[in-house]
């Protein structure tokens, strides 16, 4: 229930390419009060520029903690702290960049990363035991046309599951408990996305039913989603898109940064992104979505087809590394702790479409309102294009008015005693269609 967090503070030279690169890192409880403080030391080469603490913290259910610190164009460093936050050990793993750790639920981790920022160069995968120990650390290449973005890992039994983005196609490749090779699949859209706006993958995640997704965005202006969802066997089930839409100069789309899965079910992190064409503003809305594994309650999809491949694991080129090493690191109380502060609520929201219904877009629209800025003491005013079942819900939440309403112009009540805030108004036909709008009121 609680919560780690790191940041690098300081470096200095100490002897001749030798540099001690200190990070802050701090424990805090379910209610957000410190448990404890550390300022961990790390010795480490200094041939390289910018290092960088991140770009987050693994923990396992022992309490051991797991971060890394990596130069560009050098070094990385993988340390691990106790359930008090002693160093436990720190591990040199040379010439790439990691980007991400998983805990291997022996006291040790796995660690991923790359060795450039084109990515034409091939990746690296660890395996460091319970003392910092590299079980295996090597490359993996692919044939010469892809380009190679290492995402995220997962644990499936004694197997890692990995997900790599190629800007176009995404792969997901498994290991054995040794690293070696099992099996590689390949995903592209169909009819796959223009040159000029290729899709690529965030990541991807097993869920407990043996189900696979992965999540990705397309580049460019037109900026949208698309999650692909597979069997456990790796094979297509279905796709969808969360398209951008363009009405009235105003561009509107969803885009997905986090995917998480429990059971059978995930959270989505992203942001539902309004862009006035017209007089260049932006409005940024974060959201959060628990959905089904089918994410057949998400806003705004529309069925997204995708095909696969299989890439024979002989064509990888895997290469057994042997430029690693124990380091020494210190440990001290930090002199800073974090401080808490007021919670932050939200007050934006939308609706979500049942499996059964068809968004309602453009000239199918079922509604319309007279504004969506309104002023204390404004009448609420809609345009309804078709008979409805409306309903409108208030900052909070909470229905403050629901009715049968018929083709034509409703005008509702006075605003004057409803509270400033995002409200929704929602309408349904008997079509199935569903839309959802919102508007400001000001006080």
């Amino acid at each position: 229930g609680g919560v780690l967090a790191a940041d690098q503070t300081g470096w200095y030279s100490a002897f001749p390419d030798t540099e001690i690169v200190f990070v802050d890192v701090h424990k805090l409880d379910a209610s957000g009060a410190t448990e404890w403080s550390r300022e961990i030391g790390v010795h480490v080469n200094d041939d390289a520029y910018q290092a960088n603490i991140g770009p987050g913290i693994w923990s396992d259910a022992a309490g051991n903690s797991f971060l890394t610190l990596s130069y560009v164009g050098g070094d990385s460093y993988v340390f691990s702290l106790d359930a008090l936050g002693t160093p436990r050990w720190t591990t040199r793993l040379g010439g790439h960049w990691l980007e991400h750790l998983l805990p291997d639920g022996n006291g040790g981790c796995y660690a991923l990363g790359r060795s450039t920022w084109g990515g034409a160069d091939p990746f690296c995968v660890a395996h460091l035991d319970g003392t910092g120990q590299p079980l295996y650390f090597r490359t993996v290449d692919y044939p010469l046309q892809y380009l190679i973005q290492p995402k995220n890992m997962q644990l499936v039994g004694a197997d890692l599951v990995l997900f790599i983005d190629h800007q176009g196609p995404a792969s997901m490749l498994k290991l054995d408990p040794a690293g070696t090779p099992m099996t590689c699949d390949l995903y592209v859209l169909d009819p796959p996305a223009p040159v000029n706006t290729p899709f690529g993958i965030f990541g991807g995640n097993v869920m407990n039913n043996g189900e696979i997704l992965l999540v990705g965005r397309y580049a460019g202006l037109d900026t949208k989603t698309a999650t692909f969802r597979l069997t456990a066997a790796g094979l297509p089930l279905a796709g969808l898109s969360f398209n951008t839409q363009t009405l009235n100069n105003w561009r509107r789309g969803f885009v997905f940064y986090k995917m998480a899965t429990a059971a059978d079910e995930v959270t989505v992190i992203g942001e539902r992104f309004e862009e006035d064409l017209l007089f260049q503003q932006d409005i940024h809305h974060a959201f959060l979505w628990h959905l089904p594994s089918d994410l057949s309650t998400a806003c705004g999809a529309v069925p997204v087809t995708f095909a696969h491949q299989s890439l024979p694991v002989a064509q990888l080129d895997v290469v057994a590394l042997a430029d690693f090493g124990s380091n020494v690191a210190t440990s001290n109380a930090a002199s800073t702790a974090p401080v808490p502060h007021a919670t932050i609520a939200s007050n934006d929201f939308c609706v979500l479409l049942s499996a059964t219904d068809i968004a309602a877009e453009g000239t199918d629209q079922l509604f319309t309102l007279s504004g969506q800025v309104l002023f204390a003491g404004d009448a609420f005013t809609v345009n309804i294009k078709e008979d409805v079942a409306l309903s409108i819900l208030d900052p909070a939440g909470r229905s403050i008015l629901t009715l049968d309403a018929a083709k034509g112009r409703f005008e509702g009540t006075s605003t004057d005693t409803w509270g400033a805030g995002m409200y929704l108004v929602h309408a349904r036909s008997d079509r199935g269609k569903s839309q959802a709008m919102r508007f400001l009121l000001v006080r």
